[in-house]
């Protein structure tokens, strides 16, 4: 059996219960991992007003940032090999128990949830623009395969889901506690919701799972067993 982290304790109670997610059931997959070009592409929504350009996650956005410097600038010309931000904040969850970010693009929606033991502690990414090279679709996924990946119990597998995060990474959120300090950044688009990202080079931290925001995409980590996710709008990869 596939393991689900969409019908476990920890998001039905987590993340259901605060309406972070569109509502349709859906459930969860394994899937091998595909190397490839770094990069997570445009945002999905058209953006207005300041324009942040280059780098592989990139896109065009409307960006006011708080709190302090250091969560690196994207390249202005987009490269196969982006430069990566310098290292900047990391934001510590764990007393929350909920968190919620986007990629500075709007690409990319993240949450964190915090479940009833340690093992419990799961992370989950959609990507809503992308052009991924896709394993066959298992037979028990009756949803959309694949928009993203996640991980839990300090394993990560792609996602099938009849959900999306998106919005959840909006202001006034449960999961956008930390909106207004260092390492956030408010990204306006037209057609959808504003986005509390996590600016590149900034990290957020719940328990022992680190998720880090950069040019090339959104990194996932559990440090307990080293196992993570990779995602850009070009590539996955599941370690």
């Amino acid at each position: 059996m596939m393991r689900d982290v969409l019908r476990g304790k920890t998001w039905v109670a987590a993340v259901l219960a605060l309406g972070l997610l569109l509502p349709v059931a859906g459930c969860s997959g394994a899937g091998t991992s595909t190397a490839g070009a770094n990069g997570a592409g445009g945002a999905a929504g058209t953006a207005s007003s300041t324009r942040v350009t280059g780098s592989g996650e990139a896109g065009g956005s409307t960006v006011s940032t708080s709190g302090a410097a250091g969560a690196g600038a994207a390249p202005s010309d987009p490269a196969p090999s982006p430069t990566l931000a310098p290292r900047g904040p990391t934001i510590d969850a764990t007393a929350k128990g909920i968190a919620a970010f986007g990629s500075p693009t709007g690409n990319i929606t993240c949450v964190l949830v915090k479940g009833e033991t340690a093992a419990f502690q799961s992370v989950r990414c959609d990507v809503f623009n992308h052009s991924w090279a896709l394993p066959p679709k298992p037979a028990d996924c009756q949803f959309d395969w694949s928009h993203g990946a996640y991980l839990e119990g300090g394993q990560a597998a792609l996602t099938c889901a009849g959900d999306a995060l998106i919005g959840a990474d909006s202001p006034g959120q449960d999961g956008t506690w930390w909106a207004d300090g260092v390492g956030a950044q408010r990204v306006s688009f037209s057609g959808r919701p504003d986005v509390v990202a996590l600016a590149y080079g900034a990290s957020m931290k719940l328990g022992t799972i680190t998720c880090t925001s950069q040019t090339d995409g959104m990194h996932c980590t559990d440090a307990k067993t080293g196992g993570g996710f990779d995602l850009s709008r070009t590539a996955y990869r599941l370690r």
